[in-house]
């Protein structure tokens, strides 16, 4: 459910591939431009920065745009369910000590990590917005699945009207994982997408490679 701050360059030095159909049609609901007539609102699910740098050079970024959804792929040699624990289900936690100058705070609203729990993040001034809410729709933590909704800011009202995300971390053969993400919107009337859609990929990278980075350094955390 995850720019990173969409006012600075991209943090990625790793080599990125990507294609688009579209690349006017790309939004993303963890990071995407919109602008209106007299207006531009940035929309994020999980609208984060780190000061992390990529590098690694195994990263594998793949985009797929449509009108209403993108697929977004991501490979890392932490397993599956560590970076599933820390980059997804308690991000609440990391994002204001991975990234303070943008995410000022986090924390549950409702529930306790099941289904229909919600979650806040308070942005810094460095966000368009002051904060995100997303409810947890579904959930499997031995598959390392979740879908969730855009409930409250992130350019809900001023940019779209709804958003979703399908977040899935598998295995892979090497004993690391690969994270794919699918991630569906709806634009309010007269928004258009911007173009920068290859900086939106990177910044949805980012957080998982900020969350990478972490549990690489902290090898007994998320066990």
């Amino acid at each position: 459910t995850l720019a990173w701050c969409l006012h600075q360059p991209p943090l990625l030095t790793t080599p990125i591939r990507s294609s688009f159909t579209n690349p006017r049609l790309g939004a993303s609901i963890y990071s995407a431009h919109f602008r209106s007539p007299g207006n531009q609102a940035a929309l994020s699910h999980y609208n984060y920065s780190s000061t992390h740098h990529l590098h690694r050079s195994s990263l594998i970024l793949t985009a797929m745009a449509s009108t209403d959804s993108w697929t977004h792929e991501i490979e890392s040699p932490v397993a599956a369910a560590r970076l599933f624990r820390a980059g997804v289900m308690d991000w609440h936690t990391l994002a204001p000590k991975l990234a303070p100058h943008i995410v000022a705070s986090a924390h549950p609203v409702e529930g306790e990590g099941g289904i229909g729990s919600i979650r806040q993040f308070n942005f810094t001034s460095a966000m368009p917005f002051s904060l995100m809410k997303e409810r947890l729709e579904f959930i499997d933590a031995d598959k390392c699945e979740c879908k969730s909704t855009l409930i409250e800011g992130g350019g809900i009202g001023t940019a779209i009207e709804t958003a979703t995300s399908h977040i899935k971390v598998e295995p892979a053969a090497n004993g690391g994982s690969a994270v794919k993400v699918e991630s569906t919107y709806k634009l309010l009337p007269g928004v258009e997408v911007n173009d920068e859609i290859t900086k939106a990929k990177e910044s949805v990278t980012a957080i998982f490679k900020a969350a990478e980075a972490y549990l690489v350094a902290n090898p007994d955390a998320y066990n």
